[in-house]
């Protein structure tokens, strides 16, 4: 009988059809097709094959699996080398997303992370976007103030999965005061004060009138260079005049042209978008 349940299921019959002709139950023709050995799972192997999905995106199969009696396969996209899981069925039908693809402004990607309505999840996203927007959005209305200055976003951020989970690190993030739009992300006034990256090195939050005060607008950051050429860097004139025993007013008539020097140093303005390691420093 063995034999004959062996060779009716290697010819094409299913489990069910050969448990109809003995009258028994479909279970003890697969306890028999297991017992001698017989490989009872009808999925068909991928492993190796490529497959594209309905935006073009090419992947390979890597291996195949059988879960709870569904076929499923590893795949790996080729540009983007994401590696997940799949219902074989729809690996061969192309219902794969490659959650990697750079398609937001064409640099940036969002990660496979959920964004549910109203989330703290969804905000983190927009605050992201907007980001992207002014850096890379030309049609953006603050991009003559960012993109076109040459501020960009770091290649880590650039996935917004990597954003979400390192702005929660930074210096000065607190949940309640970032939903409820009390503090922002500023690049400005970090340990590398204008900076041209948005990245978590630079990054820290501030409240937002700190962050109005250190706004491009209202800074004009210069040197001072001293007899001797050793080279100071501010923010303000009030700032270099304590630090340097001078007078505020002084400075600001030199670095307007209407002097020269003041106590024989001379001062110059910086472009504003330039870093400034440490603060006002030497």
């Amino acid at each position: 009988m063995e034999s004959e349940i062996i060779s009716l299921y290697q010819n094409g019959y299913k489990m069910k059809e050969i448990a109809k002709k003995y009258n028994c139950e479909r279970h003890k023709i697969s306890r028999i097709l297991k017992k001698n050995n017989i490989n009872t799972s009808r999925h068909e192997k991928l492993k190796g094959k490529e497959f594209k999905n309905k935006y073009g995106d090419e992947y390979i199969v890597l291996e195949d699996y059988v879960c709870n009696g569904h076929g499923k396969c590893l795949i790996e996209f080729k540009k983007t080398k994401y590696q997940t899981i799949q219902f074989s069925s729809n690996v061969k039908r192309g219902n794969v997303t490659d959650y990697y693809k750079k398609t937001i402004y064409g640099v940036a990607c969002k990660g496979h992370i959920v964004c549910p309505k109203n989330s703290f999840e969804e905000i983190c996203f927009h605050r992201w976007i907007s980001i992207l927007q002014r850096c890379y959005q030309q049609n953006s209305i603050n991009y003559n103030a960012y993109g076109k200055r040459g501020v960009k976003m770091s290649e880590e951020w650039l996935n917004f999965e990597n954003f979400y989970n390192d702005i929660q690190k930074l210096e000065g993030f607190d949940k309640e005061k970032f939903i409820n739009h009390e503090i922002e992300l500023d690049k400005d006034t970090g340990k590398n004060k204008f900076s041209k990256e948005y990245s978590k090195k630079n990054c820290q939050f501030i409240s937002i009138k700190q962050n109005r005060k250190y706004q491009r607008k209202n800074i004009k950051p210069f040197k001072a260079i001293s007899p001797n050429g050793d080279v100071y860097i501010f923010e303000t004139q009030t700032d270099c005049a304590k630090k340097l025993n001078m007078i505020a007013r002084t400075i600001g008539r030199c670095l307007n042209g209407e002097l020269k020097h003041h106590h024989n140093y001379t001062f110059e303005y910086l472009e504003p978008q330039t870093t400034i390691p440490y603060g006002s420093s030497k």
